[in-house]
């Protein structure tokens, strides 16, 4: 009898045969079918903090990192990852939602702090989940300065137990048991103690002194031999009554990439100041015939100044000012030298006036010929330069300096008008001299620039 026909019941007319037979099937593989592994979790480690500040111990910030990443390597269930600064994680951190703590996503954060104690290496840890943004736990190792393979593994030890401890909701567990966090040595004999007398500790400070620099000393070296994080330092050679040392200066001369960038992107500023910070809206033309002299005409031509859009907020949002203060419409930005490489060239153009601008009116015919100017600038020697005939160039004051550059030792000072400002230039002329058109152009002019136009004419 076949199959189909030992299974074909006349209780079971409704169910078809095929999907008993497959059932039948699939109940006696189910034991061979695998859920899918959850994914791996993604651990960043920090740049340790120097919580003392010593220069002698800063190469460990990275050092300490790398201890940690390189034993990740051999870990299948956690991935490394530098998480380079703190800055980043902090600006997409999420709101903390109740209930979830204790329970972790895929994405942990590891913060380091280290300090030094007596002759001893104090490494603090915290973990943090960074789903919800909450610490899962926190600890601490520590080691003999010169112990560094101790540390290495106390290290390594401490965050593996750490991220063992915690409750994935992926359901995650390491492939291995974490390893073992060794007892902690105390150091007890190393501490001054409570009975010594102040006497006693003061003599025997200098002692003391000479152990922690010997301990110092010890940790580089080992550090040298264990791991090459720190780079070694030629040492002074004597040679007969002689004493040399060799040092590398490669990039020391160099200045900060940042200030470097600052000083860039404020000599752009300063060109576009240079070039034209102004804008000029041009009112309409008003002709009066003059009433003692019907062959005089005088033309009155309005204008409005105001400092172009965007310069005002290209100084202050992109460029790191010392300080800002504004009172009737005046704003004043200072930019000093500690974010700023101002050489000594860019200090001599701007108390020169280099950057300094002069506003010229031209009145044109329908041709494009040049019938008359005005000058607007309160310098008396520009007269020197106009022609005595024809074109007719007049020097008027209605221009004020909407904006200022100045320089006080390493300082720049940029002074701007907010408000605009809105003058009337008279020219007086022949009436032979009127065309049928006109056009009004405004130019505005540093003062090489006037001189060589003034020159031309």
């Amino acid at each position: 009898m076949s199959i189909y026909k030992s299974i074909y019941r006349p209780g079971l007319k409704g169910i078809p045969a095929v999907a008993i037979l497959l059932a039948i099937l699939i109940g006696s593989s189910a034991g061979q079918i695998r859920a899918p592994a959850p994914p791996p979790v993604k651990l960043y480690i920090l740049d340790f903090d120097n919580l003392a500040g010593s220069e002698r111990l800063e190469w460990l910030t990275k050092a300490l990192k790398d201890m940690v990443l390189l034993r990740l390597e051999d870990e299948p269930r956690l991935v490394g990852k530098d998480a380079g600064k703190i800055a980043p994680f902090l600006d997409k951190r999420p709101t903390a939602k109740p209930g979830v703590k204790g329970l972790a996503g895929d994405d942990l954060l590891v913060m380091g702090a280290y300090h030094r104690e007596d002759a001893r290496l104090v490494v603090t840890l915290q973990l943090f989940d960074m789903q919800s943004w909450t610490r899962l736990s926190s600890d601490a190792v520590e080691a003999l300065y010169s112990d560094i393979p101790l540390i290495n593994q106390l290290l390594v030890a401490k965050v593996l137990a750490m991220v063992d401890a915690v409750k994935f909701a992926s359901g995650f567990t390491l492939s291995g048991q974490a390893a073992a966090v060794k007892e902690l040595r105390t150091f007890e004999g190393m501490r001054p103690s409570p009975e010594l007398r102040t006497e006693e500790y003061a003599a025997r400070a200098p002692a003391v002194r000479e152990d922690l620099e010997r301990a110092v000393a010890d940790l580089e070296l080992a550090m040298d031999e264990y791991s090459g994080y720190r780079q070694e330092t030629s040492p002074t050679v004597q040679e007969a009554d002689r004493y040399s040392r060799e040092f590398d200066l490669t990039g020391k001369g160099a200045l900060p990439e940042e200030r470097e960038q600052h000083t860039r992107l404020f000599e752009e500023v300063l060109r576009q100041v240079g070039d034209n910070p102004y804008s000029a809206e041009i009112g309409d033309l008003d002709l009066v015939v003059d009433p003692y002299d019907d062959q005089r005409v005088y033309l009155n031509i309005p204008i409005k100044y105001s400092v172009k859009e965007g310069l005002l907020e290209d100084m202050l949002y992109s460029l790191p000012y010392a300080s800002t203060r504004e009172a009737g419409g005046l704003r004043t930005i200072r930019y000093d030298k500690s974010k700023f490489n101002f050489s000594a060239q860019l200090l001599r153009s701007i108390s020169r006036g280099d950057y300094s601008i002069t506003p010229v009116i031209e009145l044109l015919d329908g041709r494009g010929n040049l019938r008359a100017a005005v000058i607007d600038s309160p310098d008396l020697t520009w007269e020197r330069y106009f022609p005595a005939g024809s074109p007719q160039v007049v020097r008027q004051k209605r221009f004020t300096s909407m904006v200022a550059v100045t320089t006080g030792g390493y300082n720049v000072d940029v002074r701007l008008t907010t408000d605009d400002l809105a003058v009337t230039y008279v020219v007086d002329m022949d009436i032979s001299q009127l065309t049928s058109q006109a056009r009004v152009v405004v130019r505005f002019m540093k003062q090489r620039e006037l001189e060589q136009f003034l020159r031309h004419l």
